[in-house]
């Protein structure tokens, strides 16, 4: 009788304990994720979704822009045209910006907030290079890719993220 409560005691025991180490080497885990998501949020990394909106800067206020929304892509067709190494001529990079430079006779006031992180992205040999820039550095002219909270056109839109394309 003794051996059987000895061993019930003892696998007890042993679940109790391997219970505990799971949650808590799972709450180290969950601290390790949640600052590495903090740190992605406070660097500015891209979205990962698609942009919503693919624009031209019309005005620059003091915390919102005017931009003038231009014809986009489709995907494949952007893969196509945006393949490093593809053989692509400058022709028909060429023809990719002109039909990027199509206004579609949309505009949007987007709300730019302080902590909206805007980047310049500039696309060199081995990868593209991303640079933080104030909103006072954009300029009427300037190609934007935005990212949005719900993108209206009878409203203001609040931007998640700005990138100045490379011009």
């Amino acid at each position: 009788m003794k051996k059987k409560l000895l061993v019930v005691g003892l696998v007890t025991l042993l679940i109790v304990l391997t219970g505990c180490s799971a949650s808590a080497s799972s709450t180290a885990t969950d601290d390790t994720s949640t600052a590495q998501m903090e740190s992605t949020q406070t660097e500015g990394v891209r979205p990962t979704r698609q942009m919503d909106l693919l624009g031209k800067v019309i005005s620059v206020g003091e915390k919102q822009l005017v931009v003038a929304e231009l014809q986009s892509l489709d995907s494949s067709q952007s893969r196509q045209k945006a393949a490093p190494g593809q053989g692509n001529t400058s022709a028909e990079a060429s023809s990719a910006r002109e039909m990027n430079d199509k206004v579609t006779g949309m505009n949007y006031t987007i709300v730019i907030a302080e902590d909206t992180p805007i980047f310049s992205r500039m696309a060199g040999a081995d990868d593209a290079q991303e640079t933080s820039i104030n909103l006072s550095d954009l300029k009427a002219g300037d190609t934007l890719r935005i990212w949005v909270n719900g993108l209206n056109t009878s409203e203001k839109s609040n931007a998640v993220y700005v990138e100045l394309a490379s011009q």
